[in-house]
């Protein structure tokens, strides 16, 4: 009996994140990749699509959580009124949570490391004068107010942009650090 060596997949490899992805984003993904892959043929265009691997390999993770399409949902359902406002420098101390609380629990992995939390409050600063500066959660324009952005290198900010109230909610967490 000879043993087989276990060949474990690389992290961004295209096939992996297609097998984790939700059949909702496999076209998107599918477009974006080959896109990627063609531009690639450029030596100085290598870079753009590691990163869209990267960025792709945390939105299959988020994605994959069923908590994900529940917390989404609850920011579409959010009203302005009922939200109560953190400013940026308190989120953690004052994180109010919804009724699953998984406000505070996606926080507490992050406020135990200053340069994890700093790099997402910038981010989120950032994106309090530049909502737009992010990309669409959902494919083929389907409710383009839903947004996210990487922050650090395994970050991945999920949000929704309420224009008329002037404010970010944001919906999901991903840490995979």
């Amino acid at each position: 009996m000879t043993a087989q060596p276990v060949h474990e997949p690389a992290p961004d490899d295209p096939a992996e994140i297609l097998r984790r992805l939700p059949p909702r984003w496999h076209a998107q993904f599918l477009t974006e990749y080959r896109a990627a892959l063609d531009a690639a043929r450029e030596v100085r265009r290598w870079q753009q699509l590691s990163d869209l691997l990267h960025r792709w390999r945390l939105r299959a993770t988020a994605y994959a959580d069923p908590q994900f399409e529940a917390s989404a949902q609850a920011a579409r359902d959010a009203r302005p009124e009922d939200l109560t406002p953190v400013p940026a420098g308190r989120i953690g101390s004052e994180l109010p949570a919804g009724p699953d609380r998984a406000g505070p629990a996606q926080f507490s992995d992050l406020m135990g490391d200053k340069a994890i939390y700093d790099a997402l409050m910038e981010r989120i600063i950032q994106l309090a004068d530049a909502p737009w500066d992010a990309w669409p959660v959902y494919p083929d324009g389907d409710e383009p107010e839903f947004r996210e952005t990487q922050f650090a290198e395994h970050g991945l900010l999920s949000f929704r942009v309420d224009e008329s109230a002037e404010i970010l909610i944001i919906f999901n967490i991903l840490w995979t650090g």
